[in-house]
């Protein structure tokens, strides 16, 4: 058999193949007679039995014949045939050619010819073959393409419908997604009709086909209406299964839709929600809605093309109110010398304008002064001038710029736009920093919160998670304050840049320099020389805070506090128990880092989101349309920021114990003023809940960021922040109890508590943290009792101070005559009275 291969396939004599190529080729004639790739006549018995015959033969005539072909057939083959590549020859191709299967028309018993030379019509024939193989393949992958397209194009509509459901009836979105619908029917129904041509019907139906031709038409047609029937069964089978898994993916994404947001739904489907505002007695102002005091008085204003506005002194002095607290001390912290003509010169050309006809001075800021500018052309631009206490000099004023830039161009946040600033007020006529920018578009969110319909409240809370999910999808590579590049660059590294969409962007004009933050210039911290950042890991962002602290406690006096009260059974600073306290938690830092890097990355926020800094469109209240005051934002670490915007409170700043909507209250039998402030708590309370419950949802990373700060290794760093004013006693008493819950940590691994306590250690902790809460208790009852009168960051309207001074005089004699036993005692307690 493998005589007869060689002689038909190959066109060799095996008696003239040399050793090694013949068990080359016999082992290559065995494993394709194995794997079964020979021409199918190969595998026949007849074929065998046709090897057997012919080797009969030969042997009977080699007594006659030296081979089975002659000699000069030998010598044509030559040396060519006989030493050709054996890997060459086990082509698949040749091997599809074999004996033709037996049959009666057998050439009988005579010697085989082998295959025949291709001519030179069947080469061109074999290439025509191929060419037409070739255009087929290339119809049929376009073919192919088209169909992956359509249904490409078919799932991105279906993923669309079921991501996105159909807006509802009769509704602006509803007829949008109307016309686009038709829109993309015409266009199917174009690509359908475009190009192409008729199918070719089949040569029967042209010629006849000899038979009865009306019954094979009829046959015919019966065949392809059953096939279409068929096809219709199928297809409608189809789409109903794949409507109907839509409409179950539709049931679950609305199914979790609702458990987000359908509470708010019917929060605000309750209509009885209608109060008062002044039937309401405010206890007092919170510190963070300060700046809100005089904002509806009128403002000092002087409209004049010719006027010297240098000789209105109210435009340089704290004019808000005044202080009871080292009122001269804050006054002249809050008090700034410069020309106004300059600065109006400059904010007049800044727009294109000739001059400034008119200055309207906004109340004052604890930190800087801001003034309404108008020109002679109708522009109308704010001009913000820092106060001595806002900061460290230049660094303050460039890093908000740049914040505000970045806030703007980046984070696609609404941000007034600068028109020109500088930070050195050495270096131009006005003698102070300044910056000139766009007056805020709409109104301060204060000015219509309460006058807001529910749904549009939670309109606008949706509008501030969007904006917070924008920052959250930048983080930075390092921790400090953002700026110019070309502002800090003796102090920003060179590899600082930022992420946006998991992705490194080093632009060439910001960068990453120390912070502005405002716990590190407060109570004189400006004055330390301290490392101030930009640090690369967030251990040596929280070490810096420790250091700082520590320098302020050896270095500073520390200031008046009216977070707490301060006496012989009240809360007592102790500078030794502060450096203490420090140095534990520099000893704990790293097992105090939460493990979760979300809550570590550094991020940029605005922290002071009270209403108004906060401004909407009045028409269209939902809308937010710009977000100001962005002085001392920072590059902090997630935990850090406040999440929750200043305007939304729990009751006396608690957290709620579950995300569960309060019942509602029941109202009757209550008094107007009654049923409108439990209205009112009830609404206010329900919105902070929606909100948290918006923030779990929509930003997870936040809402974990929130959790954490519930736990006491956050406490223990956020105590360590405010060392230097007070904490202490708190920060002790938490690492007393630490001992027990060490395990309880982010980063302990195996490493024990790093020190131990005595029990005498142990109760003065206990007495001075129980003096410390004592305190703070002391003060919200004050608080309460004086309600409105209570001066919030020690400031008081004008025309209220005398009034608010006796009250609080009246306070301290009683505090004295209640808390102290001794004469002694009642001379501590006047000296550590806060207020002048």
């Amino acid at each position: 058999m493998f005589d007869m291969y060689l002689d038909i396939q190959k066109g060799i004599i095996m008696d003239d193949l040399p050793e090694d190529e013949l068990k080359g080729r016999w082992k290559s004639f065995m494993r394709k007679w194995n794997r079964g790739e020979l021409a199918e006549g190969w595998y026949d018995p007849a074929t065998l039995e046709k090897a057997r015959t012919n080797l009969a033969q030969m042997q009977a005539q080699t007594s006659t014949n030296t081979g089975y072909r002659g000699e000069s057939q030998q010598d044509e083959r030559g040396d060519e045939t006989r030493h050709r590549d054996v890997e060459g020859e086990e082509d698949e191709d040749d091997d599809e050619y074999g004996p033709v299967l037996p049959s009666t028309s057998g050439r009988g018993g005579g010697p085989s010819s082998g295959p025949t030379i291709p001519t030179l019509q069947d080469l061109e024939l074999r290439k025509e073959l191929a060419a037409e193989d070739a255009i087929a393949a290339r119809q049929d992958s376009r073919a192919q393409y088209r169909s992956e397209l359509r249904s490409h194009k078919s799932e991105v509509k279906y993923l669309q419908e079921e991501v996105a459901p159909r807006a509802e009836p009769g509704t602006h979105e509803r007829r949008m997604e109307k016309r686009q619908e038709a829109a993309a029917s015409n266009r199917a129904f174009a690509e359908a009709k475009r190009g192409g041509s008729p199918e070719a019907a089949p040569e029967e139906e042209l010629m006849g086909s000899g038979e009865n031709d009306l019954d094979s038409l009829k046959k015919a047609k019966e065949r392809e209406q059953r096939k279409k029937n068929e096809r219709e069964i199928r297809r409608e089978e189809l789409l109903r299964a794949r409507a109907a898994e839509r409409e179950e993916r539709l049931q679950q994404y609305r199914q979790k839709e609702e458990e987000t947001i359908g509470w708010l739904k019917t929060l605000a489907k309750q209509s009885y929600i209608q109060y008062t505002p002044k039937a309401l007695k405010q206890p007092y102002r919170p510190i963070s809605r300060a700046s809100t005091l005089s904002y509806n008085a009128t403002p000092t204003s002087r409209t004049s093309s010719q006027t010297d506005w240098n000789t209105h002194d109210e435009f340089f002095k704290f004019t808000r109110g005044r202080f009871l607290v080292d009122e001269a001390k804050n006054l002249s912290m809050r008090e700034i010398k410069f020309d106004m003509n300059s600065l109006a010169r400059i904010a007049a050309e800044s727009v294109g304008a000739t001059h400034c006809t008119s200055i309207q001075k906004y109340p004052d800021g604890m930190f800087n002064k801001a003034f309404l500018m108008s020109m002679g052309n109708g522009h109308e631009v704010v001009a913000k001038v820092p106060n001595p206490n806002a900061g460290i000099p230049h660094l303050t004023t460039a890093s908000e710029v740049a914040t505000m830039d970045f806030a703007r161009n980046v984070l696609e946040t609404p941000v007034p736009r600068v028109y020109t600033w500088n930070s050195h007020a050495e270096s131009h006529p006005v003698g102070a920093e300044f910056i000139i920018m766009e007056k805020a578009a709409g109104v301060p969110l204060s000015h219509v919160w309460e006058t807001l319909k529910l749904p549009q409240k939670l309109q606008v809370l949706l509008a501030m998670i969007r904006l917070q999910k924008k920052w959250l999808s930048v983080s930075f590579s390092h921790y400090g304050s953002l700026s110019y590049a070309k502002d800090i660059k003796a102090s920003s590294p060179e590899d600082t840049h930022y992420i946006k969409d998991g992705k490194a962007v080093k632009d060439s004009q910001f960068a990453i320099g120390p912070t502005t933050g405002r716990d590190w210039c407060d109570a004189s911290r400006s004055l330390l020389d301290i490392n101030r950042g930009p640090w690369s890991d967030i251990q040596q962002f929280l070490q810096a805070v420790g250091t700082r602290e520590t320098k302020a406690i050896q270095s500073l006096h520390p200031p008046k506090q009216l977070a707490l009260f301060r006496g012989p059974k009240l809360y007592q600073p102790c500078p030794q128990t502060k450096l203490t306290a420090l140095s534990h938690y520099l000893q704990i830092l790293e097992s105090l880092i939460p493990n979760d890097t979300a809550l570590t990355t550094p991020h940029l926020w605005h922290n002071d989101l009270h209403n108004d800094n906060i401004f909407i469109d009045p028409q269209n209240p939902e809308s937010i349309t710009s977000i100001i005051d962005w002085q001392s934002t920072h590059l902090f670490p997630l935990f850090t920021h406040t999440p929750d915007p200043a305007f939304l409170d729990w009751t006396d700043g608690l957290e709620p114990e579950t995300l569960d909507l309060l019942p509602r209250p029941n109202l009757s039998g209550l008094s107007p003023e009654a049923r409108s402030a439990a209205v009112h708590e009830y609404t206010t309370q329900n919105l902070f809940i929606g909100w948290r419950k918006l923030t779990r949802a929509k930003n997870p990373a936040l809402y974990r960021a929130i959790e954490f700060k519930k736990t006491p290794a956050y406490g223990l760093i956020f105590l360590a922040h405010r060392m230097f004013e007070y904490g202490e006693a708190h920060f002790m008493s938490l690492l007393v109890d630490m001992k027990d819950h060490w395990g309880d940590l982010p980063d302990t691994g195996n490493v024990p508590l790093p020190f131990e306590f005595t029990e005498a250690e142990i109760e003065r902790i206990k007495v001075a943290c129980d003096g410390a809460v004592a305190g703070t208790e002391l003060v919200d009852g004050v608080k309460e009792q004086l309600g409105d009168l209570w001066p919030d960051k020690g400031l008081i309207e004008n025309e209220r101070y005398e009034e608010c001074r006796a009250a609080l005089g009246e306070v301290r004699d009683r505090i004295v005559e209640e808390l102290a036993e001794s004469e002694e005692e009642r001379e501590e307690y006047r000296r550590w009275w806060p207020f002048d």
